[in-house]
């Protein structure tokens, strides 16, 4: 009996482990996409070449082509990069990218309200 409720704890703390992954996954998603979105103006265009321009950049540094790999596993690139785990690398790397300049932008147009009152 003992053993029996010590398997099924364990499967919990799997269980539970595996679910606090897979929300951490969405989340890195969800941020990275809002912060492409952001930095495009959400531009639709804008965004999917921002989208090229990561997944290059991450072949590039990586060694690893997400395109290719998920094209021929029949997923969506960022849907690969969720299951095999390199969606913090790309919001890193995204970060790294565009977030300098996103700053930049910030501060100048906060400046330019500055300027304007």
């Amino acid at each position: 009996m003992l053993k029996k409720i010590l398997l099924f704890l364990k499967k919990s703390k799997v269980a539970e482990k595996q679910e606090s992954q897979e929300i951490e996954k969405q989340s890195y998603r969800k941020k990275l996409y809002e912060f492409i979105s952001l930095y495009a103006n959400g531009d639709e265009k804008r965004i999917n070449e921002m989208y090229i321009l990561l997944y290059c950049e991450f072949k590039q540094k990586y060694k690893i082509n997400l395109q290719r790999l998920a094209k021929s596993r029949g997923y969506k690139t960022i849907e690969y990069a969720e299951q095999e785990n390199y969606i913090g690398r790309l919001y890193t790397l995204a970060y790294s990218m565009f977030g300098n300049q996103a700053a930049e932008l910030m501060l100048e147009f906060s400046n330019c309200d500055k300027r304007e009152a």
